[in-house]
Order: C-alpha cells, then sequence, then structure tokens
C-alpha cells in the first residue's frame, strides 16, 4: 500500500521555485511558522520541523491554511 508522502524539499520548491533548495526550505518553513493556527494544527498530527517528510493531512493542512503553490 503507497501513502502519498511529500518531502519538505518537493513541496518547498513547488512554493518558492525561483530559490534553491536550501532557501526554499527556509523560506517555507518560515511561511509556516509564522501562521499559529496552522503549526498548532500541525503540531496535532505529530508535525515537528525538522521532520523530512510531510503526511498526506499535513500536506492538506498547508494547502488549506497557505493556499496552493
Amino acid at each position: 500500500m503507497k501513502t502519498n508522502v511529500i518531502s519538505q524539499t518537493e513541496l518547498a520548491n513547488s512554493y518558492f521555485p525561483d530559490l534553491s533548495e536550501k532557501q526554499a526550505r527556509r523560506a517555507f518553513r518560515s511561511l509556516m511558522e509564522r501562521n499559529l493556527r496552522l503549526m498548532r494544527e500541525l503540531k496535532a498530527t505529530g508535525y515537528h520541523l525538522r521532520q523530512r517528510y510531510l503526511s498526506p493531512n499535513q500536506r492538506d493542512l498547508i494547502y488549506h491554511y497557505i493556499g496552493l503553490p
């Protein structure tokens, strides 16, 4: 059974395609951290900042609060 996880780097690059991977990850993390409701809901799913992959539920929360890339 395949789960549709996505790496944070891949998602960050989709939001910030003109930045390097490192810069995109930093900008994406900053964008997420500024949204307190998003962070609260992500933490309720077991999310932590150093996590490399996001579950489909976590990805959907990001899309809900930040919008689609």
